[in-house]
């Protein structure tokens, strides 16, 4: 029997569906495994529904996990520029998000859940995987991209972890212009490509 197309009969409230059945696949299957059809069938609803009313997969987890900026286009526009400006733009991207109340509060919220519920931490982790490291590893030329992604996700990670959620002085007492300048030699190295050895 074909799944009727358009808004699902009976119900006005369609994208609250979509994110509740969003909600339970991202938890029970992680990012990877919460396919947007099954999301689609979760809710009753025809999949083109979820395109017209999220746009895609990420900005579905976007609304479904509360965050309050897309974290794919903070990067995106961090990564604009020359290579060699990556570092600085990368922190300062980093630094404005999780320094203004308005988005820095509701991403401190979910990374503290992330951190303490088990069930929440595959869906965090998967999202991060593909949609932060996956996309510095395609801006980067030569050998290990894939480890210098991650270690440039993990040099920024530890940053929001020590000042946000642990308050580690002086880092949390920082200006954005001293966490750069500190943080940044570290950040290029990870990001640079690795020496020739003689």
């Amino acid at each position: 029997m074909n799944k009727p197309r358009g808004r699902r009969p009976g119900s006005p409230d369609t994208r609250s569906a979509i994110l509740d059945a969003a909600r339970v696949a991202f938890v029970e299957h992680g990012y990877q495994g919460a396919t947007l059809r099954r999301i689609a069938a979760d809710a009753g609803v025809d999949i083109r529904l979820i395109a017209h009313h999220f746009g895609s997969k990420k900005g579905l987890f976007a609304a479904a996990m509360t965050l309050p900026v897309s974290p794919s286009e903070v990067l995106d526009r961090a990564l604009s520029g020359p290579p060699e400006t990556w570092a600085t733009t990368l922190l300062s991207a980093a630094l404005r998000v999780w320094d203004a109340p308005e988005t820095g509060q509701p991403l401190l919220r979910l990374l503290q859940t992330a951190l303490d519920d088990p069930d929440q931490r595959p869906a965090l982790t998967g999202f991060v995987e593909r949609e932060i490291v996956s996309r510095i590893e395609d801006r980067l030329e030569g050998p290990y991209a894939r480890r210098r992604a991650t270690a440039a996700a993990t040099l920024v990670a530890g940053m929001i972890v020590s000042r946000y959620v642990l308050e580690v002085e002086p880092l949390h007492g920082m200006r954005e212009r001293d966490v750069v300048a500190t943080l940044r030699p570290l950040l290029q190295s990870a990001l640079a490509p690795p020496a020739r050895r003689r």
